[in-house]
């Protein structure tokens, strides 16, 4: 028999990482959770640990969880993000249907208290192996809207990157705490036309500052006069690298502002950022990108060497609070 209950931090944080990677374990998933990483995740603006964590256990051992958050949509939508993570020696007992509509409850509260005449929706990501995860969202009224792709390339036998000069007045500099603000909502504005874009808020941009794992001297930000014009901010998690076996880096996300779009600089900057990861020690590079990107992105990045090799379906579905609720 399972209970559950709000999530008890950071006692429970040992159990959630390793039940986590149990589970991508069992369904051939190769992600890896780390201390940072889940950090990062539970922490997230517009995300109460203390109502919107919850945590399954048996027999006082913590074999499964919920999270969720919410932003505020450019569309003017509120969506909230939902992920679970049930131990494999514990699936198919019920605790992820009793996990799932016990965060129900909690995202019909939050209609009601985020901006309750704005529509809001429930998302989910789940990955094209995890065949029970993808039974598990149909099941329960999710369809999916976005089909991504998770592509991988060797740091070896890189591109030259004079064969892939800047536009004429577009330079590279390093990137200063000074040009925190300028990236940041550069980043924004560069991805206002893709799905699942949200409105920036200075909660989210004190929390990008304070990332543990941002690496200001890995990225590679393009300028023109005063203004960025398109920025690549490279991450290398070493807790990941070392719990994977891997040396891997990731050239994401990369943004370029309207004005400069179609005149090279994504390619420009990846090939860049790509010396810049296999300078590091990096052997390989990963990012992920929209199938629908209206940029042309998929592209850009098998261009440049890049090969899908997994698909990840993003799943969603309508919150209709019950009449009456608190």
């Amino acid at each position: 028999m399972f209970t559950l209950r709000p999530c008890q931090r950071p006692n429970d944080f040992a159990a959630m990482i390793a039940l986590t990677n149990a589970s991508h374990v069992a369904e051939g998933v190769e992600e890896y959770e780390t201390v940072e990483s889940l950090n990062h995740f539970l922490y997230y603006p517009h995300s109460d640990p203390d109502h919107d964590i919850i945590v399954a256990e048996v027999a006082q051992c913590v074999v499964g969880y919920c999270h969720t958050f919410w932003r505020k949509q450019h569309d003017n939508t509120i969506q909230h993000y939902v992920f679970m993570f049930v131990h494999p020696s514990h699936q198919r007992q019920g605790i992820g249907t009793a996990l799932l509509r016990k965060i129900g409850e909690r995202l019909e509260q939050l209609a009601r208290q985020v901006e309750p005449n704005l529509p809001h929706t429930v998302a989910t990501y789940v990955q094209e192996k995890e065949k029970a995860g993808q039974a598990f969202a149909h099941r329960h009224g999710f369809g999916i809207v976005r089909y991504l792709y998770e592509m991988t390339r060797p740091l070896d036998a890189l591109p030259d990157p004079d064969h892939y000069p800047l536009p004429a007045g577009v330079e590279l500099r390093p990137a200063l705490p000074a040009h925190d603000r300028a990236i940041y909502n550069a980043r924004r504005e560069a991805f206002l036309d893709h799905w699942g874009s949200s409105l920036s808020s200075e909660e989210e941009f004190q929390s990008w500052v304070k990332d543990e794992q941002r690496d200001p001297s890995l990225y590679v930000v393009a300028w023109s006069g005063d203004d960025v014009a398109g920025l690549i901010l490279n991450v290398i998690s070493a807790s990941e690298n070392e719990s994977s076996g891997r040396k891997r880096g990731y050239p994401d996300p990369i943004a370029v502002r309207r004005p400069w779009r179609k005149q090279g600089l994504a390619t420009a900057m990846l090939v860049r950022s790509l010396h810049r990861l296999h300078e590091r020690g990096m052997t390989e590079a990963a990012l992920s990108v929209d199938s629908e990107n209206p940029n042309g992105a998929l592209r850009i990045y098998e261009r440049v060497g890049f090969r899908a090799v997994k698909q990840v379906f993003a799943y969603q579905k309508a919150i209709t609070p019950k009449p009456g609720g608190s």
